[in-house]
């Protein structure tokens, strides 16, 4: 079963894109097998973010663990996504580093792109998918998915 760790009031974004975050935030289970790296690190950031923004077109099933994507593709790749300012962003919009192999992506969902910002984003096994209040140091920089 599915819901919301919180809930937020109604804000602006791209019509589709709440439901398919909210939908992806298991209520229970730490690990959600849609977004699997594999092996016991539990859900993946990098898998995460492909499926809710359906990159490839063909990865569109929640429930499918397969995707071609690392922090180091959506942060060099832009076939399929182009950097955007900080500043800019907008709910379903990526903030993403990647630094030696070591790398993080996370999806936006409101508040301020430089200061504290709610985000989706998959945190491993012992939180799962979550949606919570952070910050993003400024290796960080914001990605926007191709016709959004």
């Amino acid at each position: 079963m599915w819901a919301l760790t919180k809930k937020l009031p109604s804000r602006e974004g791209r019509p589709g894109i709440s439901s398919r975050l909210e939908e992806a935030v298991p209520s229970v289970e730490p690990s959600s097998p849609s977004f699997l790296h594999g092996g016991s690190y539990g859900a993946d950031c990098s898998g995460y973010v492909a499926k809710i923004w359906q990159v490839p077109s063909s990865n569109s099933t929640l429930g499918t663990d397969a995707h071609p994507y690392s922090t180091a593709s959506f942060v060099y790749d832009a076939s399929q996504w182009s950097t955007v300012s900080r500043g800019s962003v907008k709910q379903g919009d990526a903030l993403v580093y990647d630094s030696g192999g070591a790398g993080h992506i996370f999806l936006y969902d409101a508040g301020d792109g430089w200061g504290s910002m709610w985000a989706y984003e998959a945190k491993g096994c012992s939180y799962g998918v979550v949606h919570d209040l952070r910050t993003a140091s400024s290796a960080y920089h914001a990605i926007r998915r191709a016709g959004w």
